[in-house]
């Protein structure tokens, strides 16, 4: 068992990821800029990764095993600016949780955040 933070918990894939790594056993940490509906098994962290607080982002998000991230904005906004325009701030982030202790992380997100490409 892992104590597992997923970012995007709130998203389109998020809560799915959520709800079978509970079924798995693992203890999981959903993390989202919203708040989150309430699961056995499952805290929730209602976090703002685009405002980081000059805290260990790390410790303050529970110590996690691995990190899972999918949280990406206006994903369903194709042509959204903050696509690109984020990718400073997901770095910030996803350094201070390595930089914390993270030891595993994975980064995916849909063809939502980039928008359809034929």
């Amino acid at each position: 068992m892992k104590k597992i933070l997923v970012t995007g918990a709130n998203g389109y894939i998020g809560r799915h990821v959520v709800s079978e790594l509970v079924k798995m056993g693992h203890e999981v940490i959903a993390c989202d800029i919203t708040e989150g509906e309430s699961k056995l098994g499952v805290k929730y962290v209602k976090f703002d990764l685009f405002n980081l607080p000059e805290q260990n982002i790390f410790e303050l998000l529970g110590k996690p095993d691995v990190c899972l991230h999918m949280a990406w904005r206006n994903g369903f906004v194709h042509n959204s600016d903050t696509h690109m325009g984020d990718l400073s701030a997901h770095y910030r982030f996803l350094t201070s949780l390595i930089e914390g202790g993270l030891k595993q992380l994975a980064v995916m997100g849909t063809m939502h955040e980039v928008g359809y490409w034929e």
